[in-house]
């Protein structure tokens, strides 16, 4: 509302001071309605209010921005350890096939020097060992007959084992020898020999690729086997009664 205030121009003339002029100020005009007035009170909560919900405003985005620098820590590091695993287990694998690829290398190679070197190793005792390893195979027969080529020296003494007979073969070679028994003939030379080595080393390497499941003691198969013998009714050598033992 616009108020009437007039300005008047009063020359005041005193004993003091008879030579200046001064303003006097005289309204003619309504009071200003309370209405009209401006609450400072609300505006201050207003304005504390503000700053309180900017306040929390800027924490909760300070915790958004820590959290996604976290986050982005969490997955660079999970990212970072994954690849590491990968590279891991590539290794491993790269690794693994070397080793298969050298160890066929090897036993070809462990073969072929044996061949070469065999001719200059002393017949002798190649025989004597293809002998023994032949009756190493054979126990309680009667009778034995080992056939070997011509020259027999160093071979198994007889007289420590009557029951073997070693007869001389003109058509077996240095490196090779018969055995019979009464249970059948067992024919050994050394390619033979060196043809089950290499089976041998051939499962070995096959197994080491296949990973075994370990079976746990008291585990379902412990316990069948126990169960069928229940079963069967067979007893350990140590169950047997008193009285029952073999004489």
């Amino acid at each position: 509302m616009k108020s009437d205030i007039q300005f008047h121009k009063i020359d005041v003339r005193t004993s003091s001071d008879t030579r200046s002029h001064r303003w006097h100020l005289s309204s003619t005009g309504r009071r200003i309605p309370a209405s009209y007035l401006f609450d400072w009170q609300q505006a201050q909560e207003w304005i504390s209010q503000a700053n309180r919900i900017l306040s929390l405003a800027s924490k909760e985005a300070e915790k958004i921005k820590h959290q996604a620098h976290e986050a982005g820590l969490r997955e660079g590091r999970e990212k970072a350890l994954s690849q590491a695993a990968e590279s891991i287990i590539s290794a491993q694998v790269k690794s693994r096939q070397f080793m298969e690829e050298q160890q066929a290398s090897v036993v070809d190679l462990a073969f072929h020097i044996v061949k070469k070197i065999l001719p200059a190793l002393p017949a002798d005792l190649v025989k004597k060992a293809l002998v023994e390893s032949a009756l190493s195979e054979l126990s309680g027969e009667k009778f034995i007959r080992v056939y070997i080529a011509p020259g027999h020296a160093g071979l198994p003494d007889q007289s420590r084992q009557p029951a073997v007979e070693i007869i001389t073969d003109p058509e077996l070679d240095a490196f090779s020898c018969t055995v019979e028994s009464e249970l059948g003939a067992i024919h050994c030379n050394i390619d033979s020999q060196l043809t089950m080595l290499r089976q041998q080393l051939d499962d070995t390497a096959v197994n080491q690729r296949e990973p075994s499941v370990p079976v746990a003691p008291g585990g379902q198969g412990s316990g069948e086997q126990e169960s069928g013998k229940q079963e069967s009714g067979e007893q350990e050598p140590g169950d047997q009664e008193p009285g029952e033992q073999e004489k």
